[in-house]
C-alpha cells in the first residue's frame, strides 16, 4: 500500500483533540461524490483521517488517533476513523450524485483503490486491537443515506466483516438501515 502523507498540510482546524488508542473502535467508510487527480493539492482539505485515491495511494490526512471535528457525526467522530474513497460512485443502482458534473465511476473500474482500502483497514485493525467494526457513513448520519454506496458497502465493509472478521457496525440514532441489497 502506497501512502503519501498530507497531515502537515491538513487543516488542523478539523481535529479536536488527541483519542486514547481504546477510544477508537471502528472505521467508517465514505465515498467523496467527487474525483480529484492524485497531484491535486486540494487533497489536504479532505475532512477524514484518509482518503483512498482511484489510482490505489492512501492519502494521509489526519493521524487515526485524532478526534475529529467533521466527518461522521458525533458518534463516528467520537469513536470512528473515517476514510473516503474518492470518486462518485452509484448511491444506489444508476444513481450517481451529480453525474453531470462530477462524472459516473463504478466500483470495478478501480481495483487497486478497493485492494488499498481493504489493506489499510487491516493495518488499523492489526494497529489499534480495539478497532472491531467498520460501517458506512449512511449507518451513522441518516441524511447520507448514499454514502458510501453499495459497491464500497459490499467491496469493503462486508469484505472486512467475511475476511478480517470485524463485526458490521450497528445503525446509531440518527443513522440509517443499511438497505439488504447493499451486503
Amino acid at each position: 500500500m502506497k501512502v503519501v502523507d498530507y497531515t502537515a498540510r491538513s487543516p488542523t482546524q478539523y481535529r479536536v483533540r488527541t483519542r486514547e488508542p481504546e477510544e477508537v473502535i471502528g472505521v467508517c467508510i465514505h465515498q467523496t461524490a467527487f474525483a480529484w487527480s492524485d497531484s491535486n493539492p486540494m487533497i489536504a482539505r479532505i475532512r477524514a483521517h484518509y482518503c483512498v485515491l482511484q489510482s490505489g495511494t492512501v492519502a494521509a490526512l489526519h493521524p487515526p488517533l485524532t478526534r475529529m471535528r467533521y466527518g461522521s457525526g458525533p458518534i463516528g467522530n467520537r469513536t470512528m476513523v473515517n476514510v473516503e474513497i474518492m470518486g462518485n460512485y452509484p448511491t444506489s443502482p444508476n444513481t450517481w450524485w451529480k453525474p453531470e458534473t462530477y462524472g459516473r465511476h463504478r466500483v470495478e473500474d478501480h481495483p487497486a483503490q478497493i485492494a488499498a482500502a481493504r489493506e489499510l483497514v487491516q493495518h488499523l485493525r492489526d494497529t489499534y486491537p480495539s478497532i472491531t467494526t467498520i460501517t458506512g457513513h449512511r449507518a451513522l448520519q441518516a441524511a447520507k443515506v448514499g454514502c458510501p454506496g453499495p459497491g464500497h458497502y459490499r467491496e469493503i465493509v462486508m469484505w472486512c466483516v467475511d475476511h478480517l472478521g470485524m463485526t458490521e457496525g450497528a445503525v446509531q440514532p440518527g443513522g440509517a438501515e443499511v438497505p439488504a441489497t447493499w451486503r
